[in-house]
């Protein structure tokens, strides 16, 4: 089950031939991807790797006076289902023992300046513009997009912008993205910063959904609360990272719903499943692949990195009850959190 709502508190459609015959393409969304061939039987699970003490994090740059309790507030033009998805992010990375708060403080300040601050506004300004057409490209099994740009352009702005987007555009329009405010002078501190979602609906329409996102499980969508989890992630100065937990190959996403046993995730080249299996996905007999089990639901994730560089299409949790805060459908790593608390101790 989902975790229940909280106070305080992401699509186009896909028309994918698969070429499966008739009975799998019941079986199989549009959005999971075919199989490729099935590999050997299975030998016996091996342990998981142990992992990795922590991964990278921004140490060109702090926030002003070291703050880590930082208030963030949602502009009045940002749609109903990204504000819900930021205020449940924030909860997330609060709640995950980062040593880094995160506190709404709504509404933003009038006239909330990334580049030249006004007295008593919020740390971090979160908003909607649109960045251009996000499109999908395959990675593996998966249907992907770049979260945001390479970590490496999060560093603060050495100057002003002569404004609040971010400079130089995008190579590839992103989800989202976190900019860092600039340098207070003779120090390599800042004071604000801002995430910017891309939100494009049709017609020109503000408020209008756009198709690409949806918190709903089993839709074939981007999922804002994930997005909002990975952009609050670089605001701690967390880096993106691509440690590969498992060599598994995902054809449904965990929180997709591709029918009663459908193939969900394909054993890798090491020829051991090593995703966690979560009631009722179940090891296919004789094969050593996962399938949905009786209920139709993929409820098995590989553990993954909230900061990995590409988002996933039609996943709709991550690292479901496997990371922090306990118990979640969102939550971030063990690595994760060792590095969001070495981000959190260190000072340039």
């Amino acid at each position: 089950m989902r975790p229940a709502a909280v106070r305080f508190g992401w699509i186009a459609s896909l028309g994918l031939a698969l070429g499966l015959p008739a009975a799998a393409q019941l079986q199989m969304p549009a959005h999971c991807r075919p199989p490729v061939a099935a590999p050997p039987m299975a030998p016996l699970p091996a342990a998981p790797p142990v992992p990795v003490a922590r991964s990278l994090f921004e140490d060109t740059w702090d926030w002003s006076a070291g703050a880590r309790n930082l208030t963030f507030c949602i502009d009045n033009g940002t749609p109903a289902m990204i504000a819900a998805a930021v205020q449940s992010a924030a909860m997330d990375l609060s709640a995950s023992g980062f040593g880094w708060m995160l506190q709404m403080m709504n509404p933003c300040v009038m006239g909330w300046d990334l580049n030249k601050p006004v007295a008593g506004q919020q740390r971090i300004r979160v908003r909607v513009a649109d960045l251009g057409l996000v499109a999908t490209v395959p990675r593996d099994t998966d249907e992907t997009t770049p979260y945001d740009e390479d970590s490496d352009n999060y560093r603060a702005m050495p100057g002003g912008n002569n404004g609040s987007n971010r400079p130089g555009g995008f190579a590839v329009p992103p989800l989202a993205y976190f900019q860092p405010g600039p340098y207070i002078p003779l120090t390599q501190e800042i004071q604000a910063g801002e995430i910017v979602f891309n939100w494009r609906p049709p017609m020109g329409m503000p408020m209008a959904p756009d198709p690409k996102w949806n918190t709903a499980v089993g839709t074939p969508t981007f999922d804002p609360r994930e997005v909002a989890m990975h952009e609050f992630g670089h605001a701690i100065r967390m880096k993106h990272d691509d440690f590969a937990f498992d060599d598994d190959r995902r054809i449904c996403p965990e929180g997709s719903s591709p029918g009663a046993n459908a193939l969900i995730v394909e054993r890798g080249l090491d020829n051991v499943l090593q995703t966690r299996i979560r009631p009722d996905d179940r090891p296919i007999p004789k094969v050593g692949d996962l399938d949905a089990g009786a209920d139709g639901n993929a409820n098995s994730g590989k553990k993954t990195n909230v900061m990995e560089t590409l988002a996933v299409l039609g996943r709709h949790t991550i690292n479901p009850r496997l990371g922090f805060p306990m118990n979640s459908d969102y939550s971030y790593t063990e690595r994760e959190q060792a590095t969001g608390q070495a981000a959190s101790r260190h000072r340039p």
